[in-house]
């Protein structure tokens, strides 16, 4: 008995030591334009700025008789942007909205489901125009449930919320993407990104921290201390 509260303990300790040195808040989602950036650079070509423009929420809000002078305006813009993201570290930080169960039972494991996407593969798509890029995260699909303590899950539970507005935060490194064909997925076709998972954080009710994971590989200095995002509502 002793042991196992002294194993208890421990897991515990981690656990919560785990939460408060993974994420350090929540970092800014990175545009479509970032995304486009990233599909260029692990392709080595030159970045269809048209393309890009037609993926803002500027272009895509606009009347018909504005959008030719709306690609003109935001060409050099978009071309400075990537030269700044061409010298980065290239990762990429996604948000989306998730429903967050907890599962307390004295015969099954103790935890998280995670409910984030209905694709065997899940799957995160930006739209320019008639094409769609899709980030694709390694192996995001093992994270539809993932294991708390039992004790920690009864202080976590009342953070949920239980609206469906907990927000899952991915910090990924992108390895690969292919520009000469595309992937059909649900009915579209899609250029992808393969990216490596640095770390995934949940989020709950008031944006508290609810579960965290990193990656050994990564080091959290490459995002910036300064960009930390205060979500209003996601959208994506």
């Amino acid at each position: 008995m002793i042991l196992r509260i002294k194993t208890y303990i421990l897991i515990s300790i981690l656990y919560l030591f785990s939460l408060s040195s993974s994420a350090m808040g929540m970092q800014y989602p990175s545009s479509p334009e970032e995304i486009a950036f990233s599909f260029a650079k692990l392709t080595n070509t030159i970045p269809d700025i048209k393309m890009i423009i037609k993926g803002t929420k500027r272009y895509q809000d606009a009347m018909a008789i504005e959008k030719a002078n709306i690609i003109e305006e935001m060409a050099d813009d978009i071309k400075i942007k990537y030269l700044k993201f061409e010298k980065s570290k290239n990762y990429l930080v996604i948000h989306t909205n998730i429903v967050v169960e907890s599962v307390l039972s004295p015969n099954k494991d103790n935890g998280l489901k995670l409910n984030f996407s209905d694709s065997e593969i899940p799957y995160f798509p930006y739209i320019f125009g008639e094409n769609i890029i899709s980030v694709i995260p390694d192996n995001l699909e093992q994270f539809r449930f993932v294991y708390i303590p039992r004790y920690d899950l009864f202080s976590i539970a009342k953070d949920i919320d239980v609206s469906g507005n907990n927000i899952m935060e991915l910090i990924l490194k992108p390895y690969f993407a292919d520009n000469k064909k595309t992937v059909k997925m649900d009915g579209f076709d899609h250029y992808i990104i393969k990216a490596k998972i640095a770390q995934i954080n949940i989020y709950g009710k008031n944006n508290k921290l609810l579960w965290s994971q990193t990656a050994d590989w990564y080091n959290e200095d490459v995002i910036f201390p300064e960009d930390i995002f205060v979500p209003e509502q996601v959208i994506r």
